[in-house]
């Protein structure tokens, strides 16, 4: 079985790639996750941001 290769998620407010290790904030629930935790549901439905974006809101 081959792995699946999953996309750096985008922040919503920079616009900013976030790489897979890198930590970012899904913005309905509030959750800190690694972008490589991140499921297709909380990016596309939920959104997420860097932390960057979102200390300063």
């Amino acid at each position: 079985m081959q792995g699946v290769r999953q996309l750096p998620e985008i922040c919503q407010s920079c616009r900013r790639e976030i790489r897979t290790l890198k930590r970012c904030v899904v913005e309905a629930t509030g959750d800190v996750k690694r972008a490589g935790d991140v499921t297709f549901k909380e990016s596309v439905m939920e959104g997420v941001c860097c932390l960057e974006c979102a200390s300063e809101g």
